[in-house]
């Protein structure tokens, strides 16, 4: 990924969330996820990792929605 499309992904995160802080955490955890789950050979711990990746950020996101 370059520069740019890291920074254009933080932006669309950034405009869902309070800070850019919480945007760059919330790339990183979907990209480590995506990652680890590709590197192991179980599959049911990939799906593992995929899946509470995602619950985790979603609770993540619906706690630290901007305030309106």
């Amino acid at each position: 990924m370059t520069d740019e499309a890291v920074n254009k992904r933080l932006a669309q995160l950034g405009a869902h969330l309070q800070n850019s802080q919480d945007a760059a955490l919330a790339l990183s955890a979907m990209v480590g996820a995506l990652m680890l789950s590709r590197s192991v050979a179980d599959p049911d711990l990939s799906d593992r990792l995929l899946d509470e990746t995602r619950a985790s950020l979603l609770r993540f996101a619906e706690a630290n929605l901007p305030e309106s």
